[in-house]
């Protein structure tokens, strides 16, 4: 089968069917008429040759309805920081287009999302590759297009609306750093993830994406028989309760609330302090990594402490430095960290799966995910914890896996997914009041 074909039938059905474009129809589903052509992801520089483009300078509130090329300015916004792009786009070919400017901007220099939208977008004021749309995803939950971005407390609130008013930009939409990461899932091709299990997804079964990073990232897909394309759903399912299994886990989770609350290592800095509970995410994500070090070289005093004998002090090992060990390097005891992070990882994923059944794929992303990924492939430890859930392991042995590959920026392509909707939508609204 034609590679396309096969990350179509993998990702679901995009913003292009949705839009009814024959091209794209033609192009990914029609089996009869795919032609044995290299599957590749063409992305070009604004030096090369281009079509001219039909989008606005600065100051026009509208879009062109006849157009197939617009202008969109897509983000993603973490805490650490900001990465832009300006990008023409074409919505009868998601395969073509052109990277007008990209930029990486630490989140602390700024004092507001704002401040570094102007100064990314000022060398384009007069010029006609002024953005048509803008859609960012940005770490924290979104509500009414306005989001408090929990690592960045000097800034205000990012709101989607007033920055539309500010910028000048029709339409300025922002969504939860999942979401668009669910919306990039969608137009993966079969070379950019791995298969964890040998499952195929169901057609319009629920999707499910999740990982963890700073955070135990996750969210959710759907769609209707009746609907054109995939909705994409956020979620705060990182922040549910830690499931304890065993008696080593209910000592890790003791370890865990003196950890978080006494604790100067680096990564427990951003979160040290008073805890009730422990959530998935205090046990599943990048800062949890020295937290179970510490647990296992106390646990475990007969492994050797490589990295604390070659000089690194305890407060300042990082997650990279213990998965690094552990999988590069077979450390025993970095290995039996990363080992209990797969177990909670597939325990925590297998959780979730029976929530949702998500028949139409499991997508695994995310910084340490990607770290661990050798493991995950090579241990059986993710996909024990994942199906031991008793009389419905069965229905978890249907569920396809798949590890998306870390060089991929999911958030990007899944804003670009959204732009185009976006831009669909607003052209119709605008066809629908000239009608009127």
């Amino acid at each position: 089968m034609d590679p396309q074909v096969k990350g179509a039938l993998i990702g679901g059905l995009g913003t292009a069917s949705a839009l009814g474009l024959t091209y794209f129809i033609r192009k990914s589903f029609s089996a009869n008429s795919v032609t044995d052509k290299q599957d590749t992801r063409q992305d070009t520089t604004s030096s090369q040759p281009q079509a001219t483009p039909h989008h606005h300078k600065k100051g026009k509130n509208e879009l062109d309805n006849e157009a197939d090329d617009y202008i969109v300015l897509l983000g993603d916004v973490g805490g650490t920081n900001i990465r832009l792009i300006l990008s023409h786009i074409y919505l009868s070919d998601r395969d073509h287009r052109v990277t007008i400017k990209e930029q990486t901007v630490d989140s602390r220099t700024v004092q507001s999302f704002e401040e570094a939208v102007k100064n990314f977008l000022k060398e384009f004021e007069d010029s006609n590759q002024w953005p048509s749309v803008g859609v960012v995803g940005i770490a924290g939950p979104v509500d009414n297009n306005v989001c408090e971005v929990t690592n960045c407390t000097h800034w205000p609130p990012v709101d989607g609306t007033a920055l539309s008013q500010s910028c000048n930009i029709p339409r300025f939409m922002l969504l939860n750093d999942f979401a668009v990461a669910g919306l990039g899932i969608l137009n993966l091709k079969e070379m950019e993830y791995t298969r964890l299990t040998d499952s195929l997804p169901s057609h319009e079964g629920v999707k499910l994406v999740i990982g963890p990073g700073t955070g135990l990232g996750q969210g959710f897909l759907c769609k209707s028989e009746f609907a054109p394309y995939y909705e994409v759903f956020p979620s705060e399912g990182g922040h549910s309760e830690f499931s304890v299994r065993n008696k080593e886990d209910f000592d890790l989770l003791e370890h865990a609330h003196k950890f978080i609350e006494e604790s100067d290592n680096v990564e427990n800095l951003r979160a040290k302090g008073k805890v009730n509970r422990i959530s998935i995410e205090r046990l599943c994500a990048g800062p949890a990594v020295p937290l179970i070090y510490d647990f296992m070289r106390q646990r475990h005093p007969e492994l050797k402490k490589v990295l604390e004998d070659e000089g690194i002090n305890f407060n300042q090992l990082t997650s990279h430095n213990i998965i690094d060990a552990g999988i590069k390097r077979k450390d025993p005891l970095c290995l039996k960290v990363v080992d209990k992070l797969a177990e909670i990882f597939g325990c925590e994923t297998g959780n979730t799966a029976l929530k949702l059944l998500p028949y139409g794929g499991i997508y695994l992303i995310g910084g340490v995910t990607n770290g661990i990924t050798d493991y995950l492939l090579h241990s059986d430890t993710f996909l024990n914890a994942f199906y031991q859930k008793g009389r419905q392991e069965k229905k978890l042995r249907k569920i396809p896996i798949f590890i998306v590959k870390g060089d991929l920026q999911v958030g990007l392509m899944g804003a670009d997914e959204q732009a185009r909707r976006l831009i669909y939508k607003l052209k119709q609204e605008s066809r629908s009041n000239q009608i009127l």
